[in-house]
């Protein structure tokens, strides 16, 4: 049978793929301005979803993960004071998901983490095509050189929550990390890049 982070993986894929499509971010972003309004939106959606995801910090610890190391909420607020941004959108509170439990929320981090892995390939283009320096790069670049170890060490966390959950609760992981993509996906089609 296959593991839990093989499931979310199968049936996340496509949602994966869509959200790549839509954002498109190397040809979309192809100045200042408009990565700034990229950090603006993601961090209009970050902020109600991470403290959602706070919620669930006690049971995040039980299983090893350290969430307060995770989050990236603040390196967007870095990034934007970095790049002396004023830019002012709606809230992403009613995009953000909804988390009904400790599943939910899991599967929903598996999505956060995921991204720390594009955001690599995201800080080296961000640094050629616009110029940026460190200090502007810190929401993307997330992890730096430690990213794939975090990555590695969430996915075992993972499996050993999928090991041990009823198939309910695996169930809803999955569901989580699809509503998560689906939130992303809402978000930027109602504030999309411009």
């Amino acid at each position: 049978m296959p593991s839990l982070l093989a499931k979310i993986r199968a049936h996340t894929g496509p949602l994966h793929e869509e959200l790549e499509a839509v954002l498109n971010i190397p040809e979309q972003v192809r100045s200042r301005e408009q990565y700034t309004g990229l950090l603006a939106r993601f961090a209009a959606l970050y902020g109600p979803w991470e403290a959602r995801l706070r919620s669930y910090e006690p049971e995040f610890k039980a299983l090893g993960i350290d969430l307060s190391a995770r989050l990236r909420g603040h390196n967007l607020q870095r990034d934007l004071a970095a790049l002396e941004a004023n830019v002012r959108l709606p809230s992403g509170e009613r995009f953000a998901p909804s988390l009904a439990g400790f599943p939910e929320a899991l599967g929903s981090l598996y999505v956060l983490e995921g991204s720390t892995l594009g955001g690599q390939v995201l800080t080296r283009h961000f640094r050629e095509a616009l110029g940026l320096g460190p200090e502007a790069l810190h929401f993307f670049s997330s992890h730096g050189t430690e990213t794939g170890r975090y990555w590695k060490e969430f996915c075992a966390a993972l499996e050993v929550y999928g090991a041990r959950a009823s198939a309910e609760e695996n169930e809803r992981t999955l569901r989580g990390a699809e509503a998560a993509f689906a939130a992303i996906l809402a978000w930027f089609r109602d504030q999309p890049v411009r």
